[in-house]
């Protein structure tokens, strides 16, 4: 005769298959978040390199960041994801000269989108000083106006880090980074 299983048993057995599949999903997140970051990375070292990328590179990479926006929770490992990915696609239109995309046309969340556009900054000073090495001024003075305009509008943002992550301490960031650019400008 089987013995019956006990109400703890059944409560165990329910929360196990629960934190089995919430584990699969996080694995999931991880995954797609690591090649994400891998991506993009490479693609934001393609454009200083005036390397050009191709649009169905961006739209692999947009796909995958669809995919980890439809995950439920792991907000955090979602997040790393679509600020590098916002980072990388803001760069791109700023490069190219275009308008920068909405957050919701890269699937991605408004806080992880400014923490994105933020990082970007480091990336436009890289560009200007590239720039002034290959003697283009105007070019990095027109990149500098952008980091300008982002850093304007980033630092409008006054919440408590409760809220905002990470977002306090980049507009800093963000700040030292346009007063450095400003300083190499003027030499």
């Amino acid at each position: 005769m089987k013995k019956q299983e006990s109400r703890i048993e059944e409560i165990i057995k329910k929360l196990d298959a629960e934190l089995s599949e919430k584990e699969k999903e996080q694995d999931k997140s991880l995954k797609l978040s690591r090649e994400i970051v891998r991506e993009c990375s490479k693609m934001i070292k393609k454009i200083h390199q005036n390397e050009k990328i191709t649009e169905d590179e961006i739209k692999q990479t947009g796909d995958k960041v669809e995919e980890i926006e439809k995950i439920k929770g792991f907000d955090q490992i979602k997040s790393i994801a679509m600020q590098e990915y916002a980072e990388l696609t803001s760069l791109r239109a700023i490069m190219e000269k275009k308008e920068i995309p909405y957050p919701s046309e890269i699937h991605c969340d408004p806080l992880s989108y400014a923490q994105g556009l933020a990082d970007c900054v480091g990336e436009l000073r890289r560009e200007i000083q590239i720039h002034l090495k290959n003697k283009e001024t105007k070019k990095a003075e027109e990149t500098f106006k952008k980091m300008e305009e982002i850093y304007e509008n980033i630092s409008t943002i006054k919440y408590s880090s409760s809220l905002t992550g990470m977002l306090r301490k980049k507009q800093d960031v963000i700040r030292i980074q346009l007063e450095q650019a400003r300083s190499e400008l003027l030499k």
